[in-house]
């Protein structure tokens, strides 16, 4: 069950930002990955928390 909740709150992560990217009208990511780091190139998020939900897009 945590595994299923974490699985979906990675899913959710990658969908806002996917969104975010999307709305704004930054360059298509490849990669789950690189959605995190379009957001930190782009100033929106953290380099810390792009590492981090980029490890967890990997997952």
């Amino acid at each position: 069950m945590v595994l299923h909740a974490l699985l979906i709150s990675i899913q959710s992560a990658i969908d806002i930002a996917n969104h975010i990217i999307a709305e704004k009208g930054f360059r298509k990511p490849s990669t789950y990955r690189e959605t995190f780091e379009i957001l930190y190139e782009e100033k929106l998020i953290s380099k810390k928390l792009s590492d981090e939900l980029s490890d967890l897009a990997g997952f």
